[in-house]
């Protein structure tokens, strides 16, 4: 099957025709197995006594899917199908804060985003070098110490084009 990959925003269009074949020719477009029907501001179907072309307006993540034309005449039935990946940019789900800790207590810092693909983070503790610590969401230092005292950074990836970076400052005090 062949894929597509478009941003958020963009425009979707894929013409379905038939090389050899006698008309009458009737199209159907499907959308993961549900018939697409025009919508306005949407989706729109354009048919031709020879092809058939659908648009997809201002493509969202609910766009996403595997898209499908079938063509009938009186000899049978063919089809061409379509997988549509709408890449998300990033948002904060749980954007990490600024902390002032006690000093021996446990420290849970927490970095998520949402947007597809999926992101990957990790954190880097900036001092006194940058290095990485861990590639989950959630950082857990266990009794803190003073060397804790100092500034982590979150940074959240997914290949779309886009990353974000927060830095946190922890005090220990």
């Amino acid at each position: 099957m062949l894929s597509q990959t478009l941003e958020e925003g963009f425009r979707f269009k894929s013409i379905c025709a038939l090389i050899q074949g006698s008309e009458p020719l009737q199209f159907e477009w499907f959308k993961n197995r549900n018939a697409v029907l025009n919508e306005k501001g949407k989706f729109s179907i354009e048919t031709t006594s020879q092809l058939s072309t659908i648009t997809v307006e201002n493509v969202s993540s609910k766009d996403a899917g595997n898209y499908t034309c079938v063509v009938t005449n009186d000899a049978g039935k063919d089809s061409f199908a379509l997988n549509l990946i709408v890449k998300v940019p990033l948002k904060w789900r749980y954007e990490p804060r600024n902390i002032t800790a006690t000093l021996g207590t446990d420290v849970v810092l927490e970095c998520d985003a949402i947007g597809y693909p999926q992101p990957n983070i990790k954190w880097f503790k900036n001092e006194p070098f940058k290095e990485l610590i861990t590639e989950q969401s959630v950082l857990k230092i266990d009794k803190i110490t003073l060397s804790n005292n100092t500034t982590y950074e979150c940074i959240a990836e997914n290949g779309a084009d886009n990353s974000l970076r927060k830095e946190i400052r922890v005090n220990v005090v």
